[in-house]
């Protein structure tokens, strides 16, 4: 069994004495701990300087994939907000790439690689293929959620299809979609709950993906609309 902690929060300290019980605890319950550093990008919305600088966090987050004993480290930029504001979607990837640079020799003498994650709609395949081409796949990696394709306008099919060969990590829900007068709405469900092709999307997952840990996010929240310029 695997366990995500997308998030330094998570935790009640980050003093390396409790993190080693924590990792101990987890080793005699069988139980594998994967560690997210969040966001990465300075002039996401959503950044927030707890834990320093994004090069500050992604390095602690590289501490913790070590502490841990995993080589993966998961990472985004911030919501779909993220691609209406100064220097749209393009200056975010720019900062997140540049924050995965700046930490590049301290992930690459611990043996952890970067999971960027297809965060609440913010980016697209094209442009993790190109943050990929940028920073290295021997780095960067992907973080597939399917659920947040859908939201940025992409089948989640087509996204798996298009990134899988570099995924390191996955969370699924399935979804539910509907017509509004406006376009569409979207609202997350439980897997079997919605309309994804679960079976589909799983035997796709196998092929391009065999070894990665497939973890279950079920959320459940109201609706919210598609944008439709992202189509």
């Amino acid at each position: 069994d695997a366990v995500l902690l997308n998030g330094f929060h998570y935790f009640e300290s980050l003093d390396e004495a409790y993190l080693k019980g924590v990792r101990k605890q987890a080793k005699n319950l069988g139980v594998e701990v994967r560690i997210g550093a969040g966001g990465i990008s300075a002039g996401a919305k959503s950044f927030k300087d707890r834990y320093g600088s994004p090069e500050e966090a992604l390095a602690m987050g590289v501490k913790l994939a070590k502490i841990f004993d995993t080589s993966v480290v998961n990472c985004r930029i911030g919501n779909i907000d993220d691609r209406y504001g100064d220097g749209g979607i393009e200056a975010r990837l720019d900062e997140a790439a540049d924050t995965m640079l700046a930490v590049r020799s301290r992930a690459m003498d611990t043996g952890v690689k970067f999971a960027f994650e297809n965060h609440a709609g913010d980016t697209r395949s094209e442009e993790i293929l190109g943050l990929i081409e940028r920073v290295g796949s021997d780095l960067c990696g992907v973080m597939l959620d399917p659920g947040n394709a859908l939201w940025a306008m992409e089948d989640p099919m087509v996204h798996l299809e298009k990134l899988g060969e570099h995924a390191l990590c996955m969370s699924v829900r399935d979804y539910m979609l509907w017509p509004t007068p406006e376009g569409a709405m979207l609202q997350w469900t439980a897997v079997g709950e919605g309309l994804m092709d679960v079976k589909g999307f799983v035997s796709l997952l196998q092929r391009k993906c065999p070894d990665v840990p497939l973890f279950v996010e079920s959320i459940s929240n109201s609706p919210r609309p598609l944008d439709s310029d992202l189509g």
